[in-house]
């Protein structure tokens, strides 16, 4: 599918956020198109590179006011697909980073991984 192309009023994005705890997947709209900056619903402005992202081929559109690396993907099922595996990981770490078991729970998980 040949997306190199600029965005337009009303395109369904994805932005992609990588940062040090891993990737998050915002999905929006875009509300607005200049020469330079796409601003989308929810108020984030991406900046127009011109440039294929990383070898792929859609215009790669940067984010100006964020420390973390975020681009605009066109919302798809591929990135729906990537969207949802994280969503997956990211429950799985929060559930084990907030999960404080009893002693029986402890005892029960250490059989399950210690069968003798």
């Amino acid at each position: 599918m040949n997306t190199n192309r600029n965005l337009e009023v009303g395109d369904k994005v994805c932005e992609i956020t990588s940062h040090i705890g891993g990737t998050t997947y915002h999905f929006s709209e875009v509300a607005r198109v200049t020469k330079t900056q796409a601003i989308l619903k929810n108020g984030e402005k991406y900046h127009r590179q011109g440039h294929p992202y990383w070898g792929k081929d859609y215009i790669c559109w940067d984010i100006i006011n964020s420390y973390s690396t975020s681009h605009l993907e066109l919302d798809r099922q591929e990135v729906r697909n990537l969207a949802a595996e994280q969503k997956h990981v990211n429950n799985v770490n929060s559930f084990w980073s907030s999960f404080k078991p009893t002693f029986e729970q402890k005892e029960k998980i250490y059989e399950l991984f210690n069968k003798e």
